[in-house]
């Protein structure tokens, strides 16, 4: 049944490229688009393109190959990709990765991203998580994402729609032609017909309950709730790998970035022995790839080991401000935390945990979950693109810049061959106007937090970070018995 709301104004917008998201992989797919003389428009859900995302708050890291050294080139990255990945990755779409990142590099120095060290000219560079070389470099990135968007913002062919939540793509004879939403403060729908389409809105957080307790203290951008990646798969969107969750170590009651920073110069994990006990699961120990860091880690917890901490009692005072400085620019709540809780971390150690887990969050060794893409960024759907937290395969701040660049300039090269922005399928968008506002007609129903919490203790329970196969099919009952409940969900206001 198709319930009408004419109170409600609708808002339709041309324009070649449509970028869903406003994180750091669609900055760059705005900004190469606008370099490709085409139009795009960005739709973010939050307030600000400028704080939205996971590097919204900053960050500290970024990897990159720059042919350095001898170690620092494409052969060895690739190479050891493999074995880092377990052969989980496409070395062709991770080749996209190191064949972008240096232009990247020069890119963001060029916007005014300070990456070298004032105090030599040169690039900080420490070994990150599953690699025995420096190839991350240290560098302060609080206002990186402020500077991204300003680059966007300065472009005329660049439109910014904030507040707006896109929930549906448009579709005709299997290609994709624009997407459906809402403005989230006062309820307009929201049209944009497109030639292109990238999804660049992230990954899937706040399924799992937040280890840190508040729900909003996720470890990654709290407001990435997976819509990009259910709009594209209703739509006929491939994923792959949505079996694998993301995971890392982080302070104890404190959902955050921080840890690899400390790890990079020289931390260690140690048990409640004050045993250093990464060196039993993996060759490299706290240099392992992220996942054996928490697979041991748990253990040691499991094995009555626990707690683990965070020692950095023997680093060098420049060592411990250098990380804090890094923290500062990516999560400075973390160390407004630690001295509210009175722990230095030069003189004690910090307890850690494992965080909540996330879906569709690419690691810095290439391979996670989410939308396949090809080497272009292009998804199996015709003009339909990926790329970010959104594709199977990134590697992390860094790649979503490179792909986000690579998406831009594919989706816009695919533009340039239509000749027109397809109509609008009145009968296509009245159904789905009434999908987006029935909740609004329910005076009875179940909240979004009723069923949130639900969710969460149902991938807790059964779909965690240790899985059986009983589990599993129950969460899938469970699952679907939620779904029928979700169809009946009230809303008191558009937010």
């Amino acid at each position: 049944m198709v319930h009408e709301f004419p109170d409600c104004r609708e808002m339709v917008y041309e324009t070649d490229v449509l970028i869903v998201g406003g994180g750091s992989a669609a900055m760059f797919a705005a900004i190469a688009a606008a370099e490709e003389g085409c139009t795009a428009t960005i739709v973010e859900k939050g307030a600000s393109i400028s704080s939205s995302g996971n590097i919204g708050s900053g960050i500290d890291h970024l990897q990159a190959i720059l042919n350095e050294e001898p170690w620092d080139t494409a052969e060895e990255f690739l190479g050891n990709l493999v074995n880092a990945n377990e052969g989980l990755i496409d070395l062709e779409v991770a080749a996209v990765f190191v064949d972008g990142i240096k232009d990247i590099v020069a890119r963001l120095e060029k916007m005014g991203v300070p990456l070298r060290d004032p105090a030599t000219g040169k690039y900080r560079r420490v070994a990150g998580l599953g690699s025995k070389h420096p190839t991350v470099i240290n560098f302060a990135g609080g206002e990186i994402k402020p500077i991204l968007a300003r680059a966007v913002r300065s472009s005329p062919s660049v439109k910014i729609i904030e507040e707006t939540m896109l929930l549906s793509l448009l579709v005709n004879d299997k290609r994709v032609i624009g997407g459906v939403g809402f403005n989230i403060k006062e309820g307009s729908l929201v049209v944009v017909m497109a030639k292109a389409v990238i999804i660049a809105s992230g990954g899937v957080v706040r399924h799992f309950p937040v280890t840190s307790g508040p729900p909003f203290r996720t470890h990654h951008y709290p407001y990435n709730t997976g819509d990009g990646l259910v709009m594209a798969y209703l739509a006929g969107a491939e994923l792959a790998n949505m079996e694998f969750a993301y995971c890392s170590v982080v302070p104890k009651g404190f959902s955050a970035p921080g840890i690899t920073g400390f790890v990079g110069l020289g931390a260690k994990l140690i048990n409640s022995a004050g045993e250093q006990y990464m060196h039993k699961y993996h060759p490299l120990g706290e240099n392992a790839p992220r996942n054996y860091i928490v697979w041991g880690t748990w253990k040691e917890l499991e094995a009555g080991r626990g707690p683990c901490y965070l020692d950095c009692t023997h680093l060098t005072p420049e060592a411990i401000r250098h990380v804090e400085v890094g923290i500062q620019n990516e999560k400075p709540l973390l160390l407004e935390y630690l001295k509210a809780k009175g722990i230095d971390v030069s003189k004690q150690w910090l307890e850690i945990e494992l965080q909540e887990l996330d879906q569709g969050v690419t690691f810095a060794v290439g391979a996670g979950n989410g939308l396949v893409i090809d080497a272009d960024c292009a998804t199996n759907l015709e003009g339909l693109y990926a790329c970010g937290d959104a594709a199977y395969i990134s590697f992390a701040a860094a790649g979503a810049f490179v792909y986000g660049f690579k998406a831009g300039t594919t989706a816009v090269r695919y533009a340039k061959k239509l000749a027109n922005v397809e109509p609008v399928d009145r009968e296509q968008l009245a159904a789905i106007k009434s999908s987006i506002y029935q909740p609004l007609a329910r005076p009875d129903g179940y909240t979004h937090q009723e069923i949130q919490e639900r969710l969460q203790a149902i991938m807790a329970r059964h779909a965690g970070l240790v899985r059986t196969a009983e589990g599993l099919k129950e969460a899938v009952r469970l699952l679907k018995a939620l779904k029928a409940d979700a169809e009946k969900m009230k809303a008191a206001n558009y937010h």
